[in-house]
């Protein structure tokens, strides 16, 4: 048969590939029980038992180098795919409005990748004969790795919602649970219990999709995890911080944020660059999620604020009593004035319990820093709330320690 050539040779291997196989189109084309998606194990399990058939009765027949149980494979695998685009669009087309579950989907497509790469390895272990007996087609090219699974690549946006609406789902659940779970306490370094079950619900979804597909469906999810990404930055942790006064938010509950608006902001860098290399290279500069970590980085500053006014708010009492006083009828300056003292120690004491709870120093100066501006601009625009105030007062109301500002 190789002395007749190629052609021949291809003519009686594709017989036979078509005898080996007639029962299998047969079977599982003419029955739609057998042909649905359900079945899918039985599709495999008939090959299995085929192929052992072929190892047992008829392998020895054929050279090595014909490589006939590859063709045998790859031609089930043809037959199978085109098999699934037909039962994937028949039941898009479903006129009772029923839609693929996802789940079933997904158990389908999983089942079909497990058994592409088990005949990958397969074939591609094989032994192969002297390159001196072999024609250019006889060289392996094909790899059965997608083979039938990209039959379902289409059908993956079913998935990608499914995703969409759990997180959906999530948001209001996160909104309602407290910030830390209640057998645990507060540590500095502690992040909100909801940020770390988003977290591995993102990672344990990634990788699954990454699994299913590097191509449009990765890029939708990837859209998908930013759009909750800016609701959780909104809706939950900003919310936190835009509580009204009567529940507004504890010192402890700003860090949890100010924690878990850093931790997100640097876990968001970290996903967009996982995406990045998982997804086609063709995609990936459709991958940004910067505007996503910019997100995170302006919560963080909202919650060095809202430490900023825990700060100010205990200051009150102290620029009462400077508002209070009569600067006008002053005749002499003494030493610093009463509220100067209250005012110190009431900014040393809240400076000193919120410092030491910021764990990150980048922080702390950002706390302080601004700390310090808005000590300063209340400060003036207290002065202006005295008028009228005398030369005497106008010499006593300036007696407020620059040191003290210069050393938070």
């Amino acid at each position: 048969m190789d002395a007749l050539g190629d052609t021949a040779r291809a003519r009686l291997v594709t017989w036979y590939v078509n005898t080996e196989l007639r029962e299998y189109r047969q079977v599982f084309r003419g029955n739609d029980e057998a042909g649905s998606l359900d079945n899918i194990g039985r599709r495999y399990a008939w090959f299995k038992r085929m192929m052992k058939g072929y190892e047992e009765e008829h392998a020895s027949i054929f050279p090595p180098h014909w490589r006939v149980g590859e063709t045998l494979a790859m031609a089930f695998c043809d037959g199978t795919r085109d098999d699934y685009k037909g039962i994937l669009e028949k039941s898009m087309r479903r006129v009772d409005g029923a839609k693929i579950d996802v789940n079933l989907l997904l158990s389908c497509l999983q089942e079909t990748m497990d058994f592409e790469q088990s005949i990958e390895r397969r074939f591609s272990s094989e032994p192969r004969a002297s390159i001196d007996t072999l024609s250019s087609m006889d060289e392996r090219t094909q790899s059965f790795n997608g083979s039938i699974s990209v039959a379902f690549e289409p059908y993956l946006s079913l998935w990608v919602e499914s995703q969409d609406k759990a997180l959906a789902a999530m948001i209001p659940k996160y909104k309602a649970q407290p910030l830390l779970p209640a057998d645990e306490e507060f540590s500095p370094q502690a992040v909100i219990s909801s940020a770390i079950e988003l977290f591995h619900f993102y990672k344990l979804t990634l990788s699954q999709c990454a699994k299913l597909s590097t191509s449009e469906r990765l890029l939708d999810l990837a859209k998908t995890l930013a759009k909750y990404l800016d609701e959780y930055a909104q809706q939950i942790l900003l919310a936190i911080l835009q509580r009204p006064a009567q529940t507004a938010a504890s010192v402890q509950d700003i860090i949890l944020v100010l924690n878990t608006a850093d931790f997100w902001h640097t876990n968001t860098g970290q996903l967009e660059e996982n995406i990045k290399k998982r997804i086609d290279s063709e995609l990936v500069s459709k991958v940004d999620l910067t505007s996503q970590a910019d997100a995170f980085l302006g919560v963080a500053s909202t919650a060095v604020l809202a430490l900023v006014n825990k700060v100010e708010a205990d200051c009150e009492g102290a620029w009462r009593e400077m508002k209070n006083t009569n600067w006008s009828k002053m005749e002499s300056v003494g030493d610093q004035s009463s509220y100067v003292g209250e005012l110190v120690s009431h900014i040393n004491a809240k400076t000193e319990e919120i410092l030491t709870i910021i764990v990150k120093p980048q922080y702390a100066r950002a706390f302080a820093d601004n700390l310090v501006e808005h000590i300063a601009n209340t400060y003036i625009a207290n002065i202006v709330q005295c008028r009228p105030v005398s030369e005497v007062g106008a010499e006593q109301v300036s007696l407020v320690p620059a040191h003290f500002l210069l050393s938070i």
